[in-house]
């Protein structure tokens, strides 16, 4: 590089510094034979910035060849790239950056989350941070809220990886990855995670069983959707002679199944209604549950409610306690005055189960009280 290339250079990166400043940089870059210009030329080759202005970095030869061989790999450049620069000066100056082989980039972007979170100060070692080389963003958020939680579930991720690093790719990646694998073999399964595994699987099974239940609703609110004429094709299949499009359509419903006023919360609730003179009536309605298998069982109340509807002194099915709008007509409110949900008669109860994602209807199946799982 010519030496007027490098003067201008120079001169764009420190000019505007105050004379008593500028004159201390060109002193410490005439120092050792000018090794802190060589610093300065290979960090500024590689767009390492703010840093190769930074007379810290340029006056240690280790800390900038640090820089350089990090920057070196793609991977890591665009992963150091995301830190802040005050971030990445404490990796580079950092003990768990001088190590060989030079880490992966999940490595880094571990280290940078932990940094984030003040109870996990302790987990930013080598040895820690080796076993999450191979995680994605995605997987490390997951792992971080996790060993980060207040209270007795985060201790209960904490507390073995302080035992054995090695749980972190045996035990904590592989249900961070699949939480079903909480049934896999005992073998694979360490008793010192087994509480946080049960803690960890219901939070999924709950948050998949949210989505799909919204799922559901958004396509049976939609009439001539795909899953809304399987279910119509469905209950004509079983035998059960009833039109959809002569519905309502409310949801997260609950209703009352005896005189005590116990209640189950409906998922969906099909209502056909008749006119009575000036007043409508409910005569039909199709309860609709939403489970993630076919094999998940109800719930108490449902199960209670089911066993109730089929009881020869079944008293009906009456809102308690809310209001809804139907899914296709905003006009038509359901509520608990003056009776207007109430239906004496015998409903139809219908499972509608998933494919464990959350995101598809895998099939039905109707619910009595001789077959309410």
């Amino acid at each position: 590089m010519a030496n007027a290339t490098l003067q201008q250079n120079f001169l764009d990166d420190f000019g505007a510094l105050g004379n008593d400043e500028l004159h201390a940089m060109m002193d410490m870059m005439a120092k050792n034979n000018g090794a802190a210009v060589d610093n300065w030329i290979n960090l500024r080759a590689l767009n390492i910035n703010p840093e190769y202005k930074n007379a810290e970095v340029l006056a240690d030869n280790a800390l900038s060849s640090r820089y350089v061989n990090y920057y070196s790999v793609p991977n890591l450049k665009t992963e150091l790239q995301k830190f802040d620069g005050i971030s990445r000066l404490e990796f580079m100056k950092s003990t768990v950056s001088q190590v060989t082989p030079l880490p992966d980039k999940g490595y880094l972007s571990m280290w940078l989350k932990v940094k984030m979170q003040g109870n996990l100060a302790n987990y930013q070692t080598e040895e820690i941070l080796r076993k999450f080389e191979n995680f994605d963003d995605a997987l490390l958020d997951k792992a971080v809220y996790e060993m980060a939680h207040t209270g007795q579930r985060g201790k209960d991720v904490r507390t073995p990886i302080n035992q054995n690093a090695d749980d972190i790719i045996t035990q904590f990646k592989p249900i961070l990855e699949d939480p079903n694998r909480v049934w896999a073999s005992k073998e694979m399964l360490s008793p010192s995670w087994e509480r946080w595994r049960k803690s960890y699987f219901y939070k999924f099974i709950t948050n998949v069983g949210r989505k799909f239940e919204e799922f559901v609703n958004v396509r049976f609110a939609i009439r001539n959707s795909s899953e809304y004429n399987a279910l119509q094709n469905w209950m004509i299949s079983n035998g059960i002679g009833k039109n959809l499009d002569d519905y309502d359509l409310f949801t997260s419903v609950q209703l009352k199944y005896n005189a005590i006023g116990n209640y189950f919360v409906a998922d969906q609730v099909f209502v056909q209604y008749i006119k009575v003179g000036k007043f409508k009536k409910i005569d039909d309605i199709i309860v609709i549950e939403t489970k993630l298998k076919q094999t998940t069982a109800t719930s108490a109340n449902q199960k209670a409610a089911i066993n109730a509807a089929y009881d020869g002194n079944f008293s009906g099915f009456e809102m308690r306690n809310n209001t809804r709008k139907s899914k296709y007509y905003d006009y038509v409110v359901a509520d608990e005055s003056h009776g207007n949900f109430k239906f004496n008669g015998q409903p139809t109860i219908i499972k509608a189960y998933d494919l464990d994602n959350g995101e598809e209807i895998s099939g039905f199946k109707r619910l009595t009280n001789l077959d309410n799982n």
